[in-house]
């Protein structure tokens, strides 16, 4: 119990000090803001970072789709497969049974492309996945596609943590935020294993993040 005590401090720990880090003020913070409300605000080429325990993290990912599907977008969830059914229960919770069964929410397993991504090293493996991944649900005859990805939380939580593969992919969203009217949330748990300046760099290359019932503007991304 003692060491679980730690563990738990030290997450927190680690957490805080990467606030403290972004709230600098060279990464142009904006905020804090309540997470819901700036949710609200989200659109096309936004990206956002969500910090949260496996527990929490499907119920706090519906907020993003409900706006998402307010705004007439597809949302497509890219997942490990042991997570499939827990959004899928979680959305059919909200009310979101009809989108699932009518496609305006679709959740695809991507443990075969996690699996080649991990194997090549290549971010460009992944843009092609993404791609045909969208290509395939029809996202393009959507006004909008909102992504919900799970693909740095795999190379982060999974042994041996792929970090340089992590900050490499998260970079490649650019090709697919400004080309196309695309806005993506990327779950991330609590205590990721990484150094603060890594977990910093990382946070920075989203527009937004959260963690707790807060929201902050911390990243490179403008619209």
């Amino acid at each position: 119990m003692e060491a679980g005590a730690r563990s738990l401090a030290e997450v927190y720990e680690s957490e805080a000090r990467l606030v403290g880090d972004l709230v600098r003020p060279e990464t142009r913070m904006r905020g804090p803001r309540p997470r819901i409300e700036a949710i609200q605000d989200l659109g096309p080429r936004d990206h956002w970072v969500d910090f949260a325990s496996p527990l929490d993290e499907p119920a706090r990912a519906m907020a993003f789709v409900s706006q998402g599907l307010a705004r007439g977008a597809k949302i497509v969830a890219l997942l490990p497969s042991e997570d499939v059914e827990r959004y899928r229960e979680r959305a059919a919770l909200e009310g979101h049974s009809k989108d699932l069964a009518e496609g305006g929410l679709a959740l695809f397993s991507i443990d075969a492309q996690m699996d080649t991504l991990r194997s090549s090293g290549a971010a460009a493996v992944f843009i092609l996945a993404v791609q045909g991944i969208l290509h395939g649900l029809g996202a393009e005859d959507a006004p909008e596609t909102w992504v919900i990805s799970k693909v740095t939380s795999g190379l982060l939580t999974r042994s041996p943590p792929r970090m340089d593969l992590a900050l490499r992919v998260e970079a490649a969203w650019d090709l697919l935020l400004h080309p196309f009217p695309t806005c993506v949330y990327c779950p991330l748990p609590l205590g990721i294993p990484a150094d603060i300046p890594f977990a910093t760099d990382l946070v920075r290359r989203h527009r937004w993040a959260a963690l707790g019932d807060r929201a902050i503007a911390v990243g490179i991304h403008t619209r």
